[in-house]
């Protein structure tokens, strides 16, 4: 039997006996962290008799494969993409809840696999992790949160799953996970390419979002290095900058970010904060970190009309600590997994804001609006940065259209051809931003320089 049949069996429900507790767990001498969440899910596992309970209702197997590999080391390593695997179609085997799917490949040929939770339709999340290989803690968290979800007795989120949808990718870039590498076989930042999507792993990622259309997207890094003060958190977290992206899109990525992500962290215990905040005395003084960039999967999920954020824990040790240790592993994994437990509190909490902003968004992008080309949500563009009045469309040569071709059919943009092999691409679409940052001379990562057009022609 395939892989790919063996997660696709559906068995019955079953439970494990993992203790869900609505009370903050204390750490105990010598441990690296433990927390709850919102939701209640448990932040330390029961490994034994837990476990044990589990076979006992039905699962019939081994339950100690339905620990990570991290997990069963207590953090003295990570999983492998191998284990990965293995691990996926344990939990897909015990758990009618769950479906495992290859999405795509890597440069390698190597799969990426989306796991699936929850209702065929409704609003959804969706977690992306691994986009730059040498970062594993969220990788981490996003395999964990595929087997609580699955074997979750809490009635909130069995609740939740009833009518709405998760969707994770572990590992977003497969070869640089192998590799231990930033880019994938290619050396290509993974998160720099959503919007050109020239590598097989970023056109994978936007075949996803195109077609599952996610309410959220929750993208988990760790970042690099660490500053006292400025950058020195927990976590730290951003919504899209670029300033393209909607308002309603916006206030409410800002709130995912602030209210939620920030917010939850600290009552668990972590430090958290916004990504590139300066602060002085406990005041704002400058927003000057994260990047605008459109190439960014924050970026473009928001220019796609969709709340997306990024959250990052810390990856090197404690610059100027005594003994200069590294930020523990464990702890690492806790704050994405607390990350992941507040995007699902959020989706829940404001479905009905998130349904109704993406809606508004796409319904404003048939009318004419201003492109900016460069700034972000806090700057304010020169003249020469911004179309205002924007086109009516780009003209692009038959050479062009080619070399946009995949891109635009993958944004789901729609263009007009004419029988000398040229086409048209009107503005007044729901990736209206997109299109401009895609075709037009002025974009940082336009992919060509198309004709802009005043009217229809």
């Amino acid at each position: 039997m395939t892989e790919n049949a063996v997660v696709q069996l559906t068995r019955r429900r079953t439970l494990t006996a993992a203790v869900l507790e609505s009370r903050p767990l204390a750490l105990e001498e010598g441990e690296e962290g433990a927390v709850t969440t919102a939701d209640r899910l448990t932040r330390r596992r029961v490994l034994a008799a837990g476990l044990a309970a589990g076979a006992a209702v039905g699962l019939g197997r081994d339950t100690a494969a339905l620990r990570t590999p991290f997990e069963r080391a207590d953090g003295a390593s990570w999983t492998s993409p191998a284990d990965e695997v293995r691990f996926l179609a344990a939990v897909a085997r015990s758990a009618a809840a769950v479906s495992v799917e290859v999405i795509g490949s890597s440069v390698t040929g190597a799969p990426l696999r989306l796991a699936r939770l929850g209702a065929s339709t409704g609003p959804g999340l969706l977690v992306l992790a691994a986009q730059h290989g040498n970062e594993p803690a969220g990788r981490e968290a996003a395999l964990q949160l595929v087997r609580d979800l699955a074997f979750t007795t809490d009635p909130v989120l069995r609740r939740q799953l009833r009518a709405q949808r998760v969707m994770v990718v572990p590992t977003a870039n497969p070869d640089g996970v192998a590799a231990w590498t930033r880019g994938n076989a290619h050396d290509a930042d993974l998160n720099r390419d959503h919007l050109n999507l020239r590598e097989p792993e970023t056109r994978a990622l936007a075949t996803v979002l195109r077609a599952e259309r996610p309410d959220v997207v929750v993208d988990l890094h760790e970042y690099a290095p660490v500053v006292p003060v400025l950058y020195d958190d927990e976590l730290l977290s951003l919504w899209p900058r670029n300033r393209n992206v909607d308002r309603g899109v916006h206030r409410l990525a800002r709130l995912l970010c602030q209210d939620y992500l920030t917010a939850g962290a600290r009552t668990a215990g972590f430090s958290a904060d916004v990504y590139g905040q300066h602060k002085a005395g406990g005041r704002v003084t400058a927003e000057v970190g994260g990047s605008a960039d459109e190439g960014m999967c924050r970026n473009t999920a928001g220019l796609h009309h969709r709340v997306s954020v990024v959250a990052e824990t810390p990856l090197h040790p404690r610059i100027g600590e005594p003994g200069y240790q590294p930020f523990p592993r464990r702890r690492r994994v806790a704050v994405h997994r607390q990350v992941l437990d507040d995007c699902l509190r959020f989706l829940r909490e404001q479905t009905a804001a998130i349904e109704r902003s993406s809606r508004d968004a796409a319904a404003a992008a048939q009318r004419p609006q201003p492109i900016a080309f460069a700034g972000s949500d806090i700057d304010v563009p020169a003249r020469n940065e911004i179309a205002d009045p924007p086109p009516w469309g780009y003209r692009l040569t038959a050479e062009q259209a080619a070399t946009v071709a995949g891109a635009l059919s993958l944004h789901g943009i729609r263009s007009l051809p004419s029988a000398d092999g040229s086409v048209t691409v009107p503005l007044a679409q729901p990736a209206r931003a997109l299109i401009g940052l895609l075709l037009d001379a002025r974009g940082d990562r336009n992919a060509v320089a198309g004709e802009p057009l005043a009217d229809h022609a």
